[in-house]
């Protein structure tokens, strides 16, 4: 089970730094923000998720929160614009 939620973040990662680089080249300058903390979240959870059982989880899991704090902040911003 671990291992496909962790190869499912990496697919979701993947895409959206595809999409990020799109972004930037494309001058789509209203969604790059939101792609870029989304990157940085789905990164950080792949991160946590692999260092589930050593002495460093608990500041994976402090990095996880601040990024899925960041994203959640983005997406209000995104929409409310």
């Amino acid at each position: 089970m671990k291992s496909k939620v962790q190869l499912l973040l990496l697919v979701l990662t993947v895409l959206s730094t595809i999409l990020l680089i799109w972004a930037g080249f494309s001058g789509k300058n209203d969604i790059f923000p939101l792609l870029l903390t989304l990157v940085v979240t789905l990164s950080m959870g792949n991160l946590m998720l692999g260092n589930r059982h050593t002495n460093g989880f608990p500041i994976y899991g402090v990095a996880f929160g601040f990024a899925l704090a960041s994203f959640l902040l983005s997406v209000t911003f995104f929409v409310v614009r």
